[in-house]
């Protein structure tokens, strides 16, 4: 299987490092990676400033015969603002009515050829629900990415920690890069459905030659709004999940969501940036469906409920008339959430401000748009207030001034901790700051901060090394 083994190989004059990537059919595009780093720099080259990897040839220019389903969401709103490389997303196996798909095609072979032979190439396909078929082109692909495989940013991270040359650099990243993808969003929404049914997408490839190339089915399945079982079922299963959310939403286990925080005591804020945003970018069938699933559950479920309908503009009535009078009252006086995106760095409003950071995270997880990100990247402007931070830091018994100043320094080193973090656990974050990084509409100073993020120690928690992952939450300790 093309798809089966991709091999890099480096042989320094010490020793051979050999790195295997292993991407099963089954999954598409999963790194195996098992990589042996030396301990002695990573810059691999002779005297000559020639680089010494020794790599295989790329396999012959070609489309794979097999089409991949994924969520249409982070290809309309991620893959739209991020660079030519992007990370692997999620085969989609399921949907809920009105929820869309992406359909891709893949391509490997040396990188500008394969992405020719995408954008030369004319496309169909059918799609199959039931008794109704509706077909898709042909037409040409509108969005060519290069796909990283599964965990390339962390060893492209582990060699940047290493010193590796910019040459280097780029040949890693043509290696972790060696299939491409066209993808296409049709105009197409999952139907209605009172029973699971089997949804079967064809397609065909005309190449530029004339030649053609059938492509294997792919299938996957509409659910019912009371699809029961819920991925998740504590809190850290349910991070979990609202994790990847972004890759592949799931809006039918909203209510269970909400269930499972009351019952644990979750903090309101922590949840509302990621229900509200998941909540309005949902289908129409979403909040009938969080009613339900809540109408039974015991008070503070349904509190929490009614205050994310209400916040998101939905329909919260049932809700509410389930609700003790005082209750009630409470939710309709409640204010309206705060403006997450304005992010005031004083003494006075710097707590507020990180518990939006929070909001803003959330709004991310749900939807995996670039503007929540990109509000917390903006503080990483406020780094030459850091060393205040750190002076304080010397004497932690001595009671310190608040200063604006010091809320500056204390917004960059939260910002900076929680990206170090997201773009760990998140791929479309990873992508992001990748893109953004080398972005020369973006600030200089944030793109250093961005270049220097998986390095840099203020972004650490203290005591923690360069190099080892930071703990997935929003708040440094020490802060």
């Amino acid at each position: 299987d093309p798809l089966n083994l991709l091999k890099l190989r480096s042989e320094p004059s010490s020793q051979k490092i050999h790195t295997q990537m292993r991407i099963p059919a089954s999954s598409l595009l999963t790194l195996c990676c098992v990589i042996s780093l030396s301990a002695c720099d990573t810059r691999h080259r002779t005297a000559g400033g020639k680089s010494i990897w020794n790599l295989p040839p790329p396999p012959p220019t070609r489309v794979v015969p097999q089409l991949a389903v994924f969520a249409a969401e982070p290809v309309r709103f991620a893959w739209a603002n991020c660079g030519e490389r992007v990370s692997v997303l999620p085969v989609r196996k399921a949907l809920v009515p009105g929820q869309k798909l992406a359909i891709a095609i893949l391509a490997e072979g040396e990188r500008s050829g394969r992405e020719t032979l995408l954008r030369s190439a004319t496309f169909t396909f059918r799609i199959r629900s039931g008794e109704q078929e509706i077909v898709v082109g042909p037409l040409r692909a509108t969005v060519v990415k290069a796909i990283k495989v599964r965990g390339a940013d962390q060893v492209l991270a582990a060699f940047d920690a290493g010193g590796l040359d910019q040459g280097d650099r780029k040949t890693v990243l043509e290696m972790t890069t060696q299939i491409s993808a066209a993808v296409f969003l049709p105009d197409w929404t999952a139907p209605e459905v009172e029973a699971e049914q089997v949804i079967e997408i064809q397609g065909e490839v005309t190449l530029a030659s004339g030649e053609k190339v059938a492509l294997a089915a792919a299938q996957l399945s509409v659910k019912t709004w009371a699809t029961a079982g819920a991925p998740f079922n504590d809190l850290k299963s349910l991070q979990s999940w609202m994790n990847g959310y972004a890759l592949a939403p799931e809006p039918q286990h909203l209510g269970a969501a909400i269930k499972l925080a009351a019952a644990a005591n979750a903090p309101m804020e922590a949840l509302a940036g990621f229900h509200v945003a998941a909540l309005k970018a949902a289908p129409a069938g979403t909040a009938p469906a969080m009613v339900k699933a809540l109408l039974h559950e015991d008070e503070l479920a349904r509190v929490m409920g009614a205050n994310v309908l209400r916040w998101a503009g939905q329909d919260a009535s049932t809700l509410l008339a389930s609700l003790p009078a005082i209750q009630r009252q409470d939710i309709e006086r409640a204010q309206e959430l705060p403006d997450a995106y304005v992010l005031t760095a004083t003494p006075s409003e710097v707590m507020s401000s990180s518990r939006k950071m929070d909001m803003l995270w959330g709004e991310f997880m749900a939807t995996g748009r670039p503007q929540p990100i990109r509000a917390i990247v903006d503080l990483l402007r406020y780094r030459d207030d850091y060393p205040v931070l750190v002076e304080a830091a010397k004497t932690p018994n001595v009671k310190k001034e608040p200063t604006d100043a010091l809320a500056r320094a204390v917004l960059y080193r939260t910002a900076g901790w929680s990206l170090n973090s997201f773009v760990v656990t998140s791929p479309i974050a990873a992508d992001y700051v990748a893109h953004w990084q080398q972005d020369e509409a973006v600030p200089p100073v944030i793109r250093e901060e961005l270049r220097r993020l998986r390095t840099n120690e203020a972004f650490r928690p203290q005591g923690q090394k360069t190099g080892t992952a930071a703990p997935s939450s929003t708040s440094p300790s020490g802060s």
